[in-house]
């Protein structure tokens, strides 16, 4: 299990150190890797904002349908009692 291991992080380390080594003597190469992940960051943290803000929209919609049915309750209530 060991040898795993240390086999995954030398791949790891040395394709990150061929990325950094292309970075440091290719201006064009750096700037593609700086748009690729710039593009990451932002697809992540729209996504994140999306996902999150769906959820909120939704539980507060329930909420919104839950005063809605006890409102039309008591209307109907206080037209039954007169």
């Amino acid at each position: 299990m060991g040898f795993v291991y240390l086999g995954s992080h030398f791949l790891v380390a040395h394709i990150t150190m061929t990325i950094a080594i292309g970075c440091y003597f290719s201006f064009y190469f750096h700037c593609i890797i700086m748009v690729f992940l710039s593009c990451t960051c932002f697809w992540n943290g729209a996504t994140f904002y999306m996902d999150y803000f769906s959820k909120k929209y939704e539980a507060n919609l329930a909420k919104l349908d839950d005063v809605h049915k006890k409102i039309s309750q008591d209307i109907k209530s206080d037209k039954k009692s007169d």
